[in-house]
């Protein structure tokens, strides 16, 4: 009796495990598939139906979305550091995959992964980082703590405006020989080499608000403080770098 009472509990806890899967469609990655591996392409557990961070290193500044993989057709561009809906795929190709992305403002496009693509004369690593908790934060190591705090000084800046700058310029007048002083003096030297342009390359990625007393730059529809190194300079990350931003590092 006790050997027939086993059984059949044995069998209920096995219905109820499979009642609880859901259905798997041939063929295609659902939202609790693993990531399909493509050649030339480095996995990192992206899904069918998740959110990522575009994650772009080398000297270009923006990527392309496309129609439809392998296509000319452009359908918008995107920066490092972009949160994005994974739609569909991937769709391997030669040394590369792509996937149907969406933006936060409803544009749908495909966007080629890999280690090693090519963009002209450039070659630039794209991944899509899957993230929890509403961000992905990136580590910032101690030689590059001066540089990250440089870099956040730019975005307050730029996303401030006029009142923010004249903060840190106070700053820099008050306190003309402070170590602190002198981050300051950095950023607001690569904003002047900016002025006729853009100088954060990827401000959508974030915003400045209101958070546990004071303001802050967080990633955009977070309250995630960024650390730095994923805010991204014009004057200093694209292909051609302007001196001034040699300060960046200590």
């Amino acid at each position: 009796m006790k050997r027939a009472s086993l059984f059949f509990l044995l069998v209920l806890l096995m219905t109820a495990c499979n009642s609880g899967k859901p259905a798997e469609s041939e063929g295609k990655p659902t939202s609790l598939a693993t990531e399909i591996p493509c050649p030339g392409v480095t996995p990192r557990g992206v899904i069918k139906g998740g959110m990522a961070y575009t994650v772009i290193n080398g000297s270009v500044l923006s990527v392309d979305l496309y129609s439809r993989p392998e296509s000319s057709e452009k359908i918008a561009s995107i920066e490092h550091h972009i949160r994005v809906t994974v739609q569909d795929g991937p769709v391997c190709s030669s040394d590369s995959a792509w996937w149907q992305v969406a933006l936060l403002d409803g544009k749908k496009g495909w966007l080629q992964i890999g280690n090693k693509i090519k963009a002209g004369d450039s070659t630039y690593e794209l991944a899509l980082e899957p993230y929890k908790d509403d961000a992905v934060q990136r580590d910032v190591p101690d030689n590059r703590k001066t540089e990250a705090q440089i870099r956040y000084i730019v975005a307050d800046i730029e996303l401030g405006g006029s009142d923010v700058r004249k903060y840190y310029e106070d700053q820099i007048a008050a306190r003309p020989d402070d170590p602190e002083t002198d981050l300051m003096k950095t950023a607001i030297d690569i904003i002047q080499t900016g002025k006729n342009g853009q100088v954060l390359a990827n401000a959508s990625a974030f915003e400045r608000k209101p958070l546990r007393g004071g303001t802050s730059v967080v990633d955009a529809g977070t309250e995630y403080v960024q650390p730095g190194l994923d805010i991204i300079l014009t004057p200093c990350d694209g292909a051609a770098a302007d001196p001034v931003c040699a300060k960046l590092k200590p």
